[in-house]
């Protein structure tokens, strides 16, 4: 989990089946040491974590990336530069066990990742 270590997140505004919130990153956290020395970059594969982490705590419940449908990471999102970004996601139950997901990575002037999949849980 890197709720809390890697990151925090503030919820913004929660409606039925939409999230609106302010992620900030901990720009000393370890795994910038190494992705990369010098120039940090949050890697991906995190950046993807932190949604379903984020989603999993706000519906109180463990859920797990079924299907990525599609994954674009389209800016860098770098921690000393990006510290603080806003995450949205937009989810629709498809049953009970199975929820479509739209979200998004961003600041005022950039995206850094878009994300549309499918969830168990």
């Amino acid at each position: 989990m890197l709720l809390n270590s890697l990151y925090k997140y503030q919820v913004l505004e929660k409606k039925e089946e939409s999230l609106l919130a302010t992620i900030t990153l901990n720009k000393d956290h370890e795994i910038y040491k190494g992705h990369f020395p010098g120039n940090p970059v949050t890697p991906g594969a995190c950046q993807v974590q932190i949604i379903k982490e984020v989603l999993s705590d706000i519906l109180k419940k463990e859920i797990s990336l079924n299907k990525a449908k599609e994954i674009k990471f389209i800016n860098p999102l770098l921690p000393v530069e990006n510290n603080t970004s806003t995450l949205t996601i937009n989810y629709q139950p498809d049953d009970n066990l199975t929820l479509n997901v739209q979200a998004k990575i961003s600041d005022e002037e950039k995206v850094f990742l878009k994300l549309k999949g499918t969830y168990n849980g």
